[in-house]
């Protein structure tokens, strides 16, 4: 048999088993660590280098250790009789005291949670939950200055929809895992590139996002991720920010090319910014979708929303040649809602007096003060009495009467009466005569 008959019938089998060679390299590749070693010991026997060691998966910690960081005993945690309760955003949980609780029911309680970002708790004892994450509900005794407050739940507020690619790392980032344990969980992941003066790299993606940057701080903690995700997906704008909703707050900003949200750690005390996020989308056609811790330690809400544009620039070794967009608050000023008028009395003429009320006269420290009739209407209910006035007793006060001589009255017929003019013909006038002449007599 000639060689090039040889050759011919090697090529063709090699074509014809290329598919499954290929299965079977990957499937090495992905679940042992032969090429790993062939590697290591072709970089010995070459002298390349000192060998790439795997990283260890981390050893999961003992649950009595973790029992052991909040309680000191069993005893101690059935003395406190508090409780591990999980529930979903949107929903409520009755908080009651247990039967061993019994002093406590001598006292009024006011009851605390601890972050009330994830949930408040309110005077019926009655926990509402408003975003992901963990927080502490405990009482007080009210009036009992020796009671410092006991807490009686731990509850955990997961969200409500199904998983999400970014709950991955948001409980590491707020944690601050340490780098070996982080890369041991990307261990079955190809590493795109890698710069070690920023401590950062950057992973091929998988599923809904097609690359992922991590970068570490100087004390080796997880700080922040970033994830690149197809320009046109799946997985919409919108989809984010409903996520986003359970999780975080959002911040509301003037102008468009950027959304950024941020969590709390919120208590009547305080409220730090824990983790913050931000999606935009870049010149040349990406999308990014960032979640960081706050760069200021234990910062507040006031100061993280007056830095917003830092929320950005914070990724500038994650995202080198994207200009970051000048983000800024808008706040919204409340408008004051303009006084009610007080509700107008009638119009007064000058020198006239309101009905049931007399004019009010200085008094000598500046407050008006009413004067007697005044005083005595208010007392009547606002009459005026129908009696003549005290103040009238000399008769030369009285009005002039001007009696009309017959000449005028038979001359041109009757004639215009001016108010100064009374007619003793007239009965009203006749009366009040008679009633003046009573009061003199």
């Amino acid at each position: 048999m000639k060689i090039e008959l040889i050759l011919q019938y090697y090529a063709f089998i090699s074509l014809l088993t290329l598919p499954l060679n290929a299965l079977v390299f990957l499937y090495i590749y992905k679940k042992t660590d032969y090429l790993d070693r062939f590697n290591d010991w072709l970089d010995r026997t070459l002298k390349l280098g000192e060998p790439i060691k795997k990283p260890q998966a981390p050893v999961p910690e003992k649950q009595e250790e973790k029992e052991h960081e909040t309680f000191a005993s069993r005893e101690e945690y059935e003395r406190k009789g508090t409780s591990y309760v999980r529930i979903q955003v949107g929903d409520i949980y009755y908080c009651r005291l247990t039967s061993r609780q019994t002093d406590s029911r001598l006292y009024q309680l006011d009851w605390f949670s601890t972050n009330e970002f994830v949930g408040q708790i309110d005077e019926n004892a009655i926990f509402s939950a408003f975003h992901a994450g963990k927080a502490t509900v405990g009482y007080f005794e009210r009036g009992n200055s020796l009671n410092a407050g006991n807490p009686m739940y731990e509850i955990e507020v997961l969200p409500s929809g199904d998983a999400w690619f970014a709950d991955e790392f948001i409980p590491a980032i707020l944690e601050r895992k340490k780098k070996d344990t982080v890369l041991a969980s990307l261990v079955d992941r190809r590493i795109l590139s890698e710069n070690p003066a920023a401590r950062t790299l950057t992973y091929q993606g998988r599923g809904e996002y097609e690359k992922l940057s991590i970068q570490f701080n100087i004390f080796g903690e997880l700080d922040k991720v970033l994830y690149e995700l197809p320009y046109v997906s799946a997985l919409s704008d919108a989809d984010i920010a409903e996520k986003m909703e359970e999780r975080f707050d959002e911040a509301k900003l003037k102008g468009p090319g950027i959304r950024i949200w941020y969590s709390l750690e919120s208590n009547p005390n305080k409220e730090d910014v824990k983790l913050y996020a931000f999606l935009r989308f870049t010149a040349d056609g990406r999308r990014l979708f960032g979640i960081s811790q706050f760069w200021r330690q234990n910062g507040e809400i006031d100061e993280f929303l007056l830095n917003i544009q830092m929320a950005e620039k914070y990724f500038a070794d994650l995202m080198p040649g994207v200009a970051p967009v000048e983000a800024e608050v808008d706040y919204e000023e409340e408008e004051e809602e303009p006084e009610k008028p007080a509700p107008s009395l009638p119009k007064q003429e000058s020198g006239e007096e309101l009905p049931g009320r007399s004019n009010p006269e200085p008094a000598e420290n500046g407050e008006p003060k009413e004067t007697a009739a005044g005083q005595e209407a208010d007392d009547e209910g606002g009459e005026e009495p129908d009696t003549p006035q005290e103040s009238i007793t000399d008769p030369s006060e009285m009005p002039e009467i001007i009696v009309p001589s017959e000449d005028e009255e038979g001359e041109g017929g009757e004639e215009e009466r001016t108010p100064d003019v009374l007619d003793f013909e007239d009965d009203e006038t006749s009366k009040a005569l008679d009633e003046i002449q009573d009061f003199n007599d």
